[in-house]
């Protein structure tokens, strides 16, 4: 029933106290308010300079709470705010957004997040634009990568990297590494270095000749492979800097319960002639 209060001048549907200029009260069945609209004209108009809908204290406001229809909001131009009472873009949220997943569409540079920096997609690639340093954290917030776009330094398990790329940790690759010179290393390279007397090594004849090819045995441990590489540099004489480039392979590997070694062959050598006592520094490369 309708209801007015002269008093007030408050008119009551359904209650014959109404507490507001239209009250309202709740139906027994049905919808309580249901209001029609012409064609290009809205259903409801504030009148000034707002239209405010709020929910009971502590309460709630629902739309489409259970109907399953769009709610276009500023199709006509305007922005939205959440949290704010001056929206400066089409969504101006002040606080947290949470949500299962984001799509940014648009194909030009005006269509990304920026917060100093930006990421946006613009002519089918994606591009994340960072001022200075790029940072990715776990969830207790230590960093785990950093990126320093001022010199292009990459970090990985630590900040503030010193070189390109500076790991914090081991690094793996399947296929190997490419040096300047387009070679690839598939393995790690070690390096041994001693001195050996060719004396020890050598059959008891005074000289060798460049004719007279002799191998010896050289111990070289830790490599997996036989090394690739054996140059051996010889002091001829003491009060000279006369040295002797001895170049060798390895021609046996040798694994014995009492020791382990590389049966080497002299190849070439710079002198024609390489004396019985001479020490000989050696340099062996390999795996």
């Amino acid at each position: 029933r309708l209801f007015i209060d002269h008093s007030t001048g408050n008119v009551g549907i359904g209650t014959t106290s109404p507490g507001a200029k239209l009250d309202i009260s709740a139906p027994n069945e049905g919808v309580a308010l249901k209001v029609g609209r012409k064609s290009g004209k809205p259903s409801i108009k504030g009148a000034g300079d707002w239209l405010i809908l709020d929910g009971p204290d502590s309460g709630k406001v629902g739309l489409n709470y259970w109907a399953n229809g769009d709610i276009i909001l500023v199709s006509g131009g305007g922005n939205v705010g959440i949290g704010t009472k001056s929206p400066e873009v089409k969504l101006d949220v002040n606080g947290t957004i949470k949500a299962k997943s984001l799509r940014i569409d648009g194909t030009n540079e005006d269509n990304h997040l920026n917060v100093d920096g930006a990421f946006y997609r613009y002519d089918g690639q994606v591009y994340l634009t960072v001022d200075d340093n790029l940072y990715i954290r776990d969830s207790y917030g230590s960093v785990t990568a950093h990126f320093n776009t001022n010199n292009g330094r990459l970090g990985i398990g630590k900040s503030n990297p010193s070189y390109e790329l500076d790991v914090n940790g081991k690094i793996r690759a399947t296929n190997g590494f490419i040096f300047p010179d387009n070679s690839i290393q598939l393995s790690a390279v070690k390096i041994q270095t001693g001195t050996v007397k060719l004396a020890d090594k050598l059959s008891k004849d005074e000289k060798l000749t460049y004719h007279n090819p002799q191998t010896f045995e050289l111990p070289l441990s830790g490599f997996t492979n036989s090394p690739e590489i054996l140059v051996a540099f010889s002091k001829i004489d003491a009060n000279t800097n006369h040295y002797v480039r001895i170049e060798a392979k390895v021609i046996d590997k040798v694994i014995d319960s009492k020791k382990s070694y590389f049966k080497l062959e002299i190849l070439t050598w710079s002198d024609s002639v390489i004396y019985r006592d001479t020490s000989v520094s050696w340099i062996a490369i390999g795996n």
